[in-house]
């Protein structure tokens, strides 16, 4: 445009060029949300994220029903925030193992992570350390973040269960905040909002990026 005038308004003439760089990059898409669901395939991520916003995922009674993340904005009052629906993982898979790599590093850049297992699991605490532990061997700093443990599909929990109890000691024992909820009959999902709202607001729970450490 610096060489254009009222009867050349188009250059046609060009400069020497320099010369350029040329360089291999690898470009890396990671989903960005406020709350990250995490849980074995399954455990009612999918459902809790149609539940509590607008967000329709698949869902259905098979391993691996989301294959990519899918995001919902949830309401809360006049506010909201984002949460995303990670697609389940399993043991091994900061090894690799089923689609564990595809999906972990989505989990690096959620500010809380909601980890989900269903209350007809044997051991709730044995299942949700498995989970710990594959964040941790895919990158460290993810232990770091703020963690959740809700327990999911409470409506079909055995009528003896004192959820109430259950959630105490598994927050004293494992040093979280625990909660139980029903995405099927809507109980706890308010408690749970709130929860995830308060941990938000926390100011060392804002959504940073950190660094990703190569599997060797």
């Amino acid at each position: 445009r610096h060489f254009a005038t009222p009867t050349r308004q188009v250059p046609m003439f060009a400069k020497s060029g320099t010369k350029g760089e040329e360089k291999e990059v690898i470009l890396e898409l990671k989903m960005l949300a406020d709350v990250g669901l995490i849980g074995f395939p399954n455990v009612g991520k999918s459902t809790l994220l149609s539940k509590i916003s607008a967000a329709r995922p698949k869902i259905a009674n098979y391993h691996f029903t989301t294959l990519s993340p899918n995001l919902g904005v949830v309401r809360y009052y006049e506010k909201s925030f984002v949460a995303a629906d990670i697609p389940g993982l399993i043991e091994g898979a900061a090894q690799g193992a089923g689609l564990g790599h595809d999906f972990l590093r989505h989990i690096e850049r959620n500010a809380v992570l909601l980890f989900m297992v269903p209350v007809i699991t044997e051991d709730i605490k044995k299942e949700y350390e498995i989970l710990l532990s594959e964040l941790e061997k895919y990158n460290p700093q993810l232990l770091t973040k703020a963690r959740i443990l809700a327990i999911s599909k409470c409506d079909i929990a055995d009528p003896e269960i004192d959820l109430d109890k259950l959630a105490k000691d598994l927050s004293e024992e494992l040093g979280i905040s625990v909660i139980t909820f029903s995405s099927a009959s809507g109980t706890g999902l308010t408690e749970l909002k709130d929860m995830l709202w308060e941990e938000l607001n926390k100011e060392q729970n804002q959504v940073i990026e950190i660094s990703h450490l190569p599997i060797e």
